[in-house]
């Protein structure tokens, strides 16, 4: 290293191999191919190894996301959500604004939904398809996707009917919800479902990216 006065030689440089583990029994985290998975809200102890010698323990506390969740009680406003969702805009929920595509919000359902009143084969004489959360359309296929977390609270929705009776032109990503992209959907089941499409079907969901489905 030169200066304007003088040369300064003869240095030591010193390199660290630096990695973690889980100190501890808490639950909150694990490890898992030296990446950090948060299981729950709590308080658990990383250890920060240098050289694989124990070099410093760092207490991490994580907040529970239920906690901070926007519910959704029923399906009024089930299906407020999926529209709010499609607008492809931000929106209030609770008096909270939510950036679009719910990216990065926390939604947690409350209570069991039946979806037979808003579609299904026969809904006061008609055949009514669900229209998807995070539906997209050929012309732009991430217009919508949903962003967000979505946790069932380990309820049900029953009686998804998706068919191809409307949106013909783009029948394709669909299910209870049409695109997911770095999202989390967990702790939710669905009884009597029906899924009709050209490609990228399914129950949960018909389109995933970077995402994690946890039933």
């Amino acid at each position: 290293y030169e200066t304007v006065d003088s040369v300064l030689s003869n240095f030591t440089v010193e390199t660290f191999s630096v990695s973690w583990q889980k100190y501890g029994n808490g639950n909150t985290i694990s490890m898992i191919d030296n990446k950090i998975i948060i299981n729950a809200g709590g308080n658990d102890t990383l250890e920060v190894l240098r050289n694989s010698v124990s070099y410093k323990k760092v207490a991490l506390t994580v907040i529970d996301p239920a906690a901070n969740s926007l519910t959704i009680d029923n399906i009024t406003e089930f299906c407020q959500f999926r529209d709010s969702i499609n607008s492809g805009a931000s929106f209030q929920w609770d008096g909270v604004t939510v950036p679009a595509c719910g990216e990065g919000a926390n939604f947690r359902l409350t209570s069991d939904i039946d979806l037979s009143e808003v579609c299904g084969a026969n809904v006061n004489g008609s055949e009514v398809s669900w229209i998807p959360i995070g539906w997209t359309s050929v012309q732009n296929p991430t217009s919508s996707c949903f962003k967000g977390r979505f946790n069932g609270g380990s309820h049900t929705i029953s009686n998804l009917y998706v068919s191809t009776i409307s949106l013909l032109a783009n029948n394709y990503r669909r299910g209870l919800f049409g695109n997911i992209e770095n999202s989390q959907i967990d702790s939710l089941h669905l009884v009597n479902t029906y899924v009709k499409g050209h490609s990228h079907l399914g129950g949960i969901s018909g389109y995933s990216t970077s995402s994690i489905i946890n039933y």
